[in-house]
């Protein structure tokens, strides 16, 4: 039987993205942080986001601490130790697709897709055939 743990968010990065290579593969990490009201009180979830290879040179670029993002991916859950002895648990998602949706940084647009590496378009405006 088949499973699926996808997970699509909006929210806000809570710190700037970091590269980490491990083996022959590059992985970039930053968390998001996502607010709702809960009968009139704030709750914050933190999500770890990983993206793999050419697609985090474009987070890396463009998403920065402040930046809100659109996330989608495969959720997961890790437990480990903190420092403090106490054992932890972190949602974490392996994004598939990121969106920018707003920036600190001035000057750049409001709502900036994140392309994925390698996926060319279905139709190109610019060729000669009909897509039908």
């Amino acid at each position: 039987m088949a499973s699926l743990a996808k997970a699509q968010i909006i929210g806000h990065v809570g710190r700037d993205p970091e590269v980490k290579v491990v083996k022959d593969f590059t992985i970039t990490n930053f968390s998001v942080a996502v607010s709702e009201k809960i009968k009139g009180q704030d709750k914050t979830t933190w999500f770890k986001i990983s993206i793999f290879g050419n697609q985090g040179e474009f987070v890396l670029k463009y998403v920065k601490k402040g930046s809100l993002v659109f996330v989608d991916g495969r959720l997961g859950m890790n437990e480990y130790q903190g420092k403090d002895g106490v054992w932890k648990s972190a949602m974490e998602i392996t994004a598939s697709d990121v969106k920018l949706l707003s920036s600190k940084r001035d000057g750049e647009p409001s709502i900036l897709a994140i392309p994925l590496a390698k996926n060319k378009p279905a139709y190109d405006a610019n060729e000669d055939s009909t897509p039908f």
